[in-house]
């Protein structure tokens, strides 16, 4: 196996459990107007939700469209006549405290720690995904975030991983990206010509040639080991 120096990892869904975050923040956003977020209403608004950030990824929409779109539909779904622009900020301060680890995270990072760099690669919002990082407590284990508000430009796109390596310094033949999205993380790694490792189930990925497929992420330490 080749070796690397340095591991990228995507945020949600790969370090932080996104879906149990996401969960608690409608709850508590919506508790104050008496609705009850159950699994069904749940699964509807991460359906819409899922559909506008790939569109997010193509530069079809921006993030302020994203939240518009997403909580107009939603409210209109919920039948609560409520600005959706009020809505989209309290849900993003609500979930800017949700930082629930990944099973595994912990102890594979802290492992990962003593002979790699670490850095985190996101397309969530800067300050909700900051704000969750300082939170989950792996913080410390990591050289740098870097967001796709800060780059400039959403993964998969060539422009963010040219801000990530100009800002870093790193080169990227030393390094490997981690990540569950098979557009963002490894379409966008396959693009630049990184090695990536897909953590999920391998016919997700399609046509898309991932350099390694892994189940859960305790196996990246097998991997590299």
């Amino acid at each position: 196996m080749k070796e690397y120096k340095n591991i990228l990892f995507d945020l949600d869904m790969t370090l932080l459990d996104f879906d149990r975050g996401e969960f608690n923040a409608l709850r508590k956003t919506f508790f104050d107007y008496g609705i009850e977020i159950d699994e069904k209403k749940h699964a509807m608004y991460s359906e819409i939700n899922k559909s506008l950030w790939k569109r997010y990824e193509k530069d079809e929409i921006d993030k302020e469209k994203l939240a518009y779109i997403r909580f107009s539909t939603f409210l209109e779904y919920i039948g609560l006549d409520k600005d959706p622009r009020v809505i989209d900020k309290q849900y993003k301060d609500n979930l800017s405290n949700e930082a629930i680890l990944m099973d595994g995270v912990f102890d594979t990072c802290r492992k990962l720690y003593k002979n790699y760099s670490l850095y985190i690669i996101t397309n969530g919002t800067d300050y909700i995904q900051r704000s969750r990082i300082a939170k989950s407590g792996i913080e410390g284990l990591f050289e740098a975030a870097v967001t796709s508000d800060e780059a400039g430009a959403p993964k998969p796109k060539k422009e963010f991983f040219d801000y990530f390596f100009a800002k870093t310094g790193i080169k990227p033949d030393e390094s490997l990206i981690v990540g569950d999205s098979p557009t963002s993380d490894i379409l966008g790694g396959v693009n630049y010509s990184l090695d990536t490792c897909f953590i999920g189930d391998r016919k997700a990925l399609g046509d898309i040639e991932a350099t390694y497929v892994i189940n859960i992420i305790t196996e990246l330490l097998t991997l590299l080991n």
